[in-house]
């Protein structure tokens, strides 16, 4: 299957690296504005470097994308790959708001194309081995669960010249960003023994998901 990679920011590489040990999989491109960034990654993974995704598209012909742009900058990328019928893995969050991810959806579905998420977490052999027992009825009837993250970034990380942080590519900072990791474990575990997730959100308990909650 030939794969291509849409953004080369820090995650990018770790996808290259990623696609190397998969059977069958040959990374032919990727693409970002940047030429110098764009020609140094292609030379280190042996792939065609474009500086625009539907170019990209249209002349090496994936299989298969995976999105490494920053969060807010999900959509166009992957409504290019739907427009082209070339599936799509997209790093998390999918988008930084429904409306945005609705619309990443009905394309894939439109073009019957697959859209997946990245959540490494659901391979983290302690995830898997919770997930495991959840499932198994080993905790029981569960009434309360929660996910701790305590995960640092420095100022740095927020930099004026970073899209981290920002409202417009970020969405929700470390929420979104990091958090998003326990959050997903967090309903997979819960899922597999909870027909209905039910959480707080806000100063208040309100309804989340399909479950509901009565305030105190």
């Amino acid at each position: 299957m030939r794969a291509a990679i849409i953004g080369l920011g820090a995650i990018a590489s770790m996808h290259a690296r990623a696609l190397r040990y998969i059977p069958g999989v040959e990374l032919v491109a990727a693409c970002c504005r940047t030429e110098e960034k764009g020609r140094a990654f292609a030379a280190e993974f042996g792939c065609a470097w474009h500086g625009d995704a539907a170019r990209m598209l249209r002349r090496e012909k994936p299989d298969f994308v995976t999105v490494a742009t920053p969060s807010g900058a999900h959509l166009p990328a992957v409504l290019a790959a739907a427009r082209r019928g070339v599936h799509v893995i997209c790093e998390k969050p999918l988008e930084i708001s429904l409306k945005r991810i609705d619309r990443m959806i009905a394309a894939c579905d439109k073009a019957g194309v697959t859209l997946g998420a990245i959540f490494p977490q659901r391979f983290n052999p302690v995830v898997c081995t919770v997930h495991e027992a959840a499932a198994a009825g080993r905790f029981g009837s569960l009434a309360l669960a929660a996910s701790y993250v305590p995960w640092c970034r420095d100022d740095a990380y927020y930099g004026p010249d970073r899209w981290q942080g920002t409202k417009a590519l970020d969405g929700g900072a470390a929420l979104m960003n990091q958090s998003i990791h326990g959050v997903d474990a967090l309903q997979w575990i819960v899922g597999a023994t909870m027909p209905e997730l039910a959480g707080l959100r806000g100063p208040s308990m309100a309804p989340v998901g399909n479950g509901t909650v009565v305030p105190p």
